[in-house]
């Protein structure tokens, strides 16, 4: 299953394409997916990336937690990114996202109701990936590719476009990232060094790394629950291997597997949902050809599964970035 969930969401700009060759695919073939913060609250709109018709292309989408009610919210003509990477502010008036209209992905904010969609800040020389608001929502946090980096190095920025900072350097890829309640601690996922993937934690100023799950269970794109107590993921990144669901605790103990993707599917891109109580995901468990990506979701001990979608990739995926064209995010939103 590839992970990188970036594959070519993004234009192919040079720093990208550099970035993909280095990491051979690195995103879960599946899901949209950013893991990103999932704020306390709630359960409201759910925003995801799909392509409805060919006509239409890849756009950004809300429905209700039920799946109905679904809400077009960019237009973008000739869009060819299959994971905008949407992730709801903590308040739920607005997401960030990233789009490669210009060229290069870049970070967008858009209003709940899809108006004022504004770029964070300019700088066409990077990728700018997985993006995730701080608790506070003073801050947005997100992995940029370089051409003069080896791997993804996760930075910082305000939603006003200052302030920005690198976190990590570029030695190892570092994506994913969410915070912590309290916002003293990021959880993400990274690899490099010998290690395919694995779920880390450090303080939000880059200090105190910690790894949280085994090598050999391939971890990435985490989600920290709404209290801060559990960290859901995917296991079999960078790769090709069914991808299934994991729930931990935050210290790295309690590993449970909740889904069982079996010989040959993918269930990815898990996020909580606001109150706490369920976990939204995608899975081409569905699709005898196992192109098509849908969300789901599902009690925090797997059980109660329910579809919420149908037909949100029309034509399918690429099969180069099976599962970067479905990317979903809980927020508290209610309109």
């Amino acid at each position: 299953m590839m992970r990188v969930r970036v594959s070519r969401p993004f234009r192919v700009s040079r720093p990208f394409a550099v970035f993909v060759a280095s990491i051979t695919m690195w995103m879960v073939a599946t899901a949209p997916p950013p893991a990103s913060a999932t704020y306390p609250g709630v359960n409201g709109r759910i925003a995801f990336t799909a392509r409805l018709s060919r006509a239409q292309g890849w756009q950004l989408y809300t429905m209700r937690p039920d799946g109905s009610g679904r809400r077009q919210l960019t237009h973008i003509r000739g869009s060819d990114d299959l994971s905008f990477m949407p992730d709801w502010s903590p308040s739920g008036a607005r997401m960030v996202f990233m789009s490669s209209a210009t060229g290069y992905a870049q970070l967008y904010l858009i209003r709940a109701d899809g108006s004022h969609m504004r770029r964070v800040f300019a700088d066409r020389g990077h990728d700018d990936i997985f993006p995730t608001w701080s608790r506070d929502g003073h801050t947005i946090v997100f992995s940029r590719v370089s051409e003069n980096s080896i791997g993804a190095a996760l930075w910082s920025v305000r939603p006003d476009g200052s302030h920005l900072r690198r976190i990590t350097d570029g030695r190892t890829d570092h994506v994913g990232a969410s915070f912590t309640p309290d916002g003293s601690t990021i959880v993400f996922d990274r690899s490099g060094n010998g290690i395919i993937a694995a779920i880390w934690r450090m303080d939000a100023d880059g200090s105190n790394l910690q790894r949280l799950t085994p090598v050999e269970l391939r971890a990435g794109l985490p989600d920290v629950s709404p209290d801060g107590s559990q960290v859901v993921f995917s296991d079999n990144q960078n790769g090709h291997l069914p991808t299934s669901i994991w729930i931990m605790n935050i210290d790295g103990s309690g590993l449970t597997q909740l889904t069982d993707a079996g010989c040959c599917y993918q269930d990815v891109r898990p996020v909580f949902s606001p109150d706490g109580t369920r976990i939204l995901f995608a899975t081409n468990r569905n699709s005898r050809q196992q192109c098509c990506f849908e969300l789901w979701s599902m009690h925090l001990d797997g059980s109660h599964q329910l579809e919420l979608t149908s037909n949100l990739t029309a034509g399918g995926c690429p099969e180069a970035d099976l599962g970067n064209c479905s990317y979903g995010d809980w927020g508290t939103n209610q309109g």
